[in-house]
């Protein structure tokens, strides 16, 4: 509070000797960091019975809710997206962007923020029949596939934590409760690693450059864990993240892209629940984060705070600028087929139309 008596306060001659008292009030600067999603969809729970331990009302409402900020002299829009479709169950809703509906280039979305909500969500699934009409309430949604189940065989055990670039391929069980990982990838590896507990990313994860002739030189990781903790220095992930709950699914699952301590405190993560952000600011966890490859959890924890700001004076562009990616690649699926169909063809084009215009 600030209070003003006699001087220079009241140029009016003749002013009273009253003081002047500003009262205070209370402002809370933020922004809204953003996700983007490239080269796939955001897909959040389940319609299927398989769901054990939970009811039904639980499963069924996952839904997708992102924030959104708008400049308040032009009104542009700026937050997550996907970039193809966004699918809920039947109890779930959606509320934010598919088909990239807020990727303007350089200046954010050119709609308003007085548009209507479809030019957000031209992929985002919606079950008109549902009263309400809104988006998601979408009808038939199978139980999320278990992507550890699916390397089985030829499994070696490892002990200790993991450097990736003295790695062999093949499929690991890595035997200690905490494993740490990080390195590159060498050219044309496949390197499975499947934890019973947490695995802890605390360096960037990349693939070594190479050329790929058929689909089995096809460089990738996949990380399968009860939990998956990225550290704050990280600023690529090359691999797939597949977090794995309990058998209840009640606990664990849970992906976090950021943790700053060495040795997280797993009790304190698995507390947060909606409330992830809890301790952020806007100097912590401030490195964008990029992860080539798919995401699975019960629990994603978008940590990371880099972006949704102006790069100076005058500059918007900042605000477009997310502050974690998830790309699903191309190699990503080639890999996936070669491996589930365990072929070496050639990796062909079948056929190609130009149409005009054409740059």
């Amino acid at each position: 509070t600030m209070t003003i008596r006699r001087y220079n306060w009241d140029t009016r001659a003749g002013g009273d000797t009253h003081r002047r008292v500003a009262y205070p009030k209370c402002y809370r600067i933020a922004k809204k960091p953003s996700v983007h999603v490239w080269g796939n969809g955001v897909r959040v729970g389940s319609n299927s019975g398989a769901v054990a331990g939970l009811p039904a009302t639980q499963y069924t409402r996952s839904s997708i809710i992102t924030a959104m900020s708008s400049l308040a002299d032009s009104g542009q829009l700026f937050g997550s997206w996907g970039e193809y479709g966004m699918t809920t169950p039947q109890n779930g809703v959606i509320r934010s962007a598919s088909a990239g509906g807020l990727s303007g280039v350089g200046v954010g979305a050119a709609n308003a923020s007085t548009s209507a909500e479809a030019t957000r969500n031209n992929l985002s699934f919606a079950n008109a029949n549902i009263p309400g009409g809104g988006y998601g309430k979408w009808g038939t949604i199978s139980a999320q596939p278990n992507i550890g189940g699916q390397f089985t065989s030829n499994v070696r055990n490892h002990a200790g934590n993991v450097s990736l670039s003295s790695m062999a391929p093949g499929v690991y069980n890595a035997t200690a409760h905490v494993v740490k990982i990080s390195g590159e990838v060498g050219a044309g590896k496949s390197i499975i690693i499947k934890s019973a507990g947490t695995v802890i990313i605390d360096g960037s994860i990349t693939y070594a450059p190479s050329r790929y002739h058929t689909s089995s030189d096809i460089t990738q990781l996949v990380i399968v864990a009860s939990n998956i903790i990225i550290r704050d220095n990280v600023t690529q992930v090359d691999a797939w993240l597949a977090a794995t709950p309990n058998k209840d699914n009640t606990q664990d699952g849970i992906v976090s892209t950021c943790e700053i301590d060495e040795t997280p405190n797993l009790t304190a993560i698995r507390a947060r629940g909606v409330n992830y952000a809890n301790g952020l600011n806007a100097n912590t966890c401030n490195r964008q984060l990029r992860i080539n490859g798919p995401v699975l959890a019960r629990e994603l924890q978008l940590r990371r705070t880099f972006g949704s700001d102006r790069r100076g004076a005058g500059d918007i562009d900042g605000f477009n600028d997310p502050t974690e990616i998830i790309n699903m690649r191309a190699d990503a699926y080639l890999w996936a087929a070669n491996y589930i169909s365990n072929t070496t063809g050639n990796i062909t084009t079948d056929y190609t139309v130009e149409l005009p215009p054409r740059y």
